[in-house]
């Protein structure tokens, strides 16, 4: 059966390395300790100076556990899973996790903000952290006219010229499905062939993680990339030639989830902290430093921000959302094919 996306939004909505806990010294004998599985680098330094500090306000003291997401996902699915209270994921692996009944339901009696998430992103496994899009991140010293689209994005691939992130690896095939797409439903089948050919003529740019990615396009080593225009907003932040561009056919929605799992044993501290990502305070710092939007209603960005990392209503219209059941049924397949048939 052919693999498909959908335009329809279905989201109702190696080792684990442990870091000391900030401020553990300072906590007293009321204190609630959890372990807060996310990504490492900028995003973590981020994660800890706006919300694990915050949290130390609630008597919680966070231990982050920087993995990959596909380590993270392998904890979860071990006996071990007990050792995260707090999964941060993307929202395709939270929704394929959550069909296995590896979350606590999230309800108002432990997360109160629940009525302030904004409609389309609530789920039941889960609280939105922030909000993005894959558009089409390019160097503007060497692209002097945005690409267009996907379509156009793929062409540049056959010059060698394109980059992609295996951190993106799922929706680097829906952009190349989406590039393919003439009058039926985009197919990720088609995806695969496009990627094979790439491969096969030596034309095929991976690098491992964005932020490798984020240097060789501010380097040169290429012209552009699929990319989340919040990680193109902050490496424009920091003085690289970058600038992003809403492809024609549509933006791909992304959302980061917090999910408890059944097995911590520090559910009420750990629901707390999925409340306080809620708080306006905490998802304004957020946006301003990861160029993640919001994902309540009641918080108010700076417009000059809100119009950098945000989208008009008619971009909004045109957004190309993955089928969530789509990637929860052919995910690890698609993986496979990423990891070990492309690297």
């Amino acid at each position: 059966m052919p693999l498909s996306l959908s335009r329809r939004l279905l989201l109702a909505g190696p080792v684990l390395l442990a870091e000391a806990p900030r401020g553990a010294a300072a906590a007293g004998p009321a204190a609630r300790h959890i372990a807060v599985a996310c990504w490492g680098g900028s995003y973590a330094d981020v994660q800890r100076a706006v919300v694990d500090v915050r949290a130390g306000g609630l008597d919680i003291v966070v231990a982050q556990r920087i993995t990959t997401e596909a380590e993270r996902v392998a904890r979860l699915l071990s006996p071990q899973a007990g050792g995260i209270d707090v999964a941060l994921l993307s929202d395709v692996d939270a929704y394929r996790l959550s069909l296995r009944q590896l979350f606590a339901p999230v309800t108002t009696a432990g997360v109160a903000g629940l009525p302030t998430i904004a409609g389309g992103l609530r789920a039941p496994y889960g609280v939105p952290q922030g909000r993005t899009a894959l558009t089409i991140a390019y160097n503007t010293t060497r692209v002097r006219v945005a690409p267009r689209g996907f379509r156009e994005l793929f062409a540049v691939a056959k010059q060698g010229r394109v980059g992609f992130s295996s951190q993106l690896a799922i929706h680097n095939l829906a952009a190349g499905a989406i590039a393919e797409q003439h009058d039926g439903p985009a197919s990720l089948q088609a995806a695969r062939n496009i990627f094979s050919a790439l491969r096969k003529a030596g034309r095929l740019r991976l690098f491992a993680d964005n932020e490798t990615l984020g240097a060789a396009l501010a380097e040169g080593e290429i012209d552009m990339a699929p990319m989340w225009r919040s990680r193109a907003h902050v490496w424009q932040s920091q003085g690289r030639p970058v600038h992003d561009q809403v492809p024609v056919e549509g933006a791909i929605p992304f959302t980061i989830l917090a999910c408890v799992p059944v097995a911590s044993r520090q559910q009420a501290a750990a629901m707390s902290y999925l409340d306080l990502l809620l708080h306006a305070d905490v998802q304004r710092a957020m946006a301003e430093r990861t160029g993640l939007l919001p994902t309540i209603v009641d918080a108010r960005l700076d417009p000059a921000l809100a119009a950098r990392i945000g989208f008009t209503a008619a971009q909004q219209a045109r957004f190309r959302p993955l089928s969530l059941d789509a990637v929860a049924r052919n995910g690890l397949e698609l993986r496979h094919y990423w990891d070990h048939e492309l690297a």
